[in-house]
């Protein structure tokens, strides 16, 4: 038996960020990437949930790349909350170790995501936040997207009576046969871990 629960650090990003950089490496389009976010968001909040027995931490990306070491020393706090001692490294040694990951990070994501990638998420947040038509498939997905981004902000989201955001036939039309697949055979698992740990 383990000595402590499982840990979960859980952390999640802007999804329109997330949606662009699957554009860029694999060719999804936006509404396919703006899904997979809500879905995947979705499904790891509730395979981290406190009914599963494990501790969940969560941070973001906002918080690991603006202030590294307060976020670093919270989440060191939170794994000691949740029964997971160990030596960590000196202050000094992580303040080197950050510096060199982040920049590293911020490197390899001018490289990808390109140098307009500000003004291209302000366009296209602009576009949808300014879109009423209940057609449009995209802006639908991004309104669902902001939502849920908003609500696992303010802590909302990670409530047991929180309600998803429904996705429409044709939002889920954004994925292909493997995608749902996919997203069919983690259901299944997590069924299963659950079964398994009562």
């Amino acid at each position: 038996m383990f000595k402590s629960k499982p840990v979960v650090i859980y952390t999640y990003h802007d999804p329109l960020e997330v949606a662009l950089l699957l554009e860029k490496e694999h060719g999804f389009e936006l509404g396919k990437g703006l899904l997979l976010w809500i879905l995947y968001n979705k499904s790891a909040i509730q395979n981290s949930a406190r009914e599963t027995g494990m501790c969940r931490i969560v941070t973001t990306k906002q918080a690991l790349t603006s202030s590294p070491l307060t976020e670093m020393d919270r989440i060191l706090g939170e794994l000691t909350e949740c029964g997971i001692t160990s030596t960590f490294p000196s202050k000094k040694h992580n303040q080197g170790t950050f510096n060199s990951v982040l920049e590293k990070y911020r490197t390899s994501m001018m490289g990808d995501m390109g140098n307009s990638t500000s003004d291209q998420i302000y366009e296209l947040k602009s576009r949808f936040n300014a879109s009423n038509e209940s057609g449009d498939v995209v802006s639908s997905l991004y309104s669902k997207a902001t939502k849920v981004q908003y609500d696992l902000k303010s802590g909302v989201a990670f409530g047991e009576d929180y309600v998803w955001p429904k996705i429409t036939h044709v939002e889920r039309g954004t994925l292909l046969d493997e995608d749902r697949e996919a997203i069919g055979i983690e259901r299944d698992l997590r069924e299963q871990y659950h079964h398994c740990s009562q």
